[in-house]
C-alpha cells in the first residue's frame, strides 16, 4: 500500500496510511518522526473512526482523539492491518535512512487493556517493553547505530 509523507503547517512530520476496513470504518496508522542525539525515533499513533474527516482534523489538531466516544464497532481487521502496516513500515524506513543512524519504532498506549493487546501480538514481532525518553513503552530498534 505505501506510506504518504506527513505535512502539516509545511512541516514534515512523517509518514501516515490509511485503510477502509469492512465495516466502512477509517483505520489510520500514523509514525510521527523525532530526531534524538542518538538517532531518529518513529512514535505510532492509530486510530479508528467512523469518517475519513475525523482523522484528517485530528492531525490537524482540531480534533481530540481521545475523548471522541468509542463505538466498540471493529473487530480484529483493524489491528492486524495496523500490525502488517508496522511490519512494512520497518522494511521501507531502512531504506530510506542512511546507515549510522539508530533507528527505533516506539508504542504507547491510552489504557490498560490496550497494553495488554498490544504487548501480546507486538513481542511476536520483536518488540520489547521499556522506557524511552522517560516513558514506558513497547519498541524496537529497526537499525542499530554503526561506528
Amino acid at each position: 500500500m505505501g506510506f504518504t509523507t506527513l505535512i502539516y503547517d509545511g512541516y514534515y512530520h512523517g509518514y501516515y496510511s490509511t485503510c477502509k476496513l469492512q465495516n466502512s470504518q477509517t483505520a489510520a496508522i500514523f509514525f510521527f518522526k523525532h530526531q534524538l542525539s542518538r538517532g531518529i525515533e518513529y512514535r505510532i499513533a492509530f486510530a479508528i473512526s467512523n469518517k475519513r474527516k475525523y482523522i484528517q482534523q485530528w492531525i490537524e489538531g482540531k480534533r481530540d482523539i481521545l475523548t471522541d466516544k468509542v463505538t466498540g464497532k471493529g473487530d480484529l481487521e483493524g489491528l492486524l492491518w495496523a500490525k502488517n502496516q508496522m511490519i512494512e513500515f520497518e522494511q521501507f524506513i531502512c531504506g530510506k535512512h542512511g546507515y549510522g543512524r539508530e533507528t527505533t519504532i516506539c508504542v504507547n498506549w491510552t489504557d490498560n487493556r490496550r497494553r495488554n493487546v498490544y504487548e501480546h501480538y507486538l513481542t511476536r514481532i520483536g518488540y520489547v517493553m521499556g522506557f524511552r525518553n522517560g516513558n514506558k513503552c513497547l519498541f524496537k530498534k529497526v537499525r542499530e547505530e554503526s561506528d
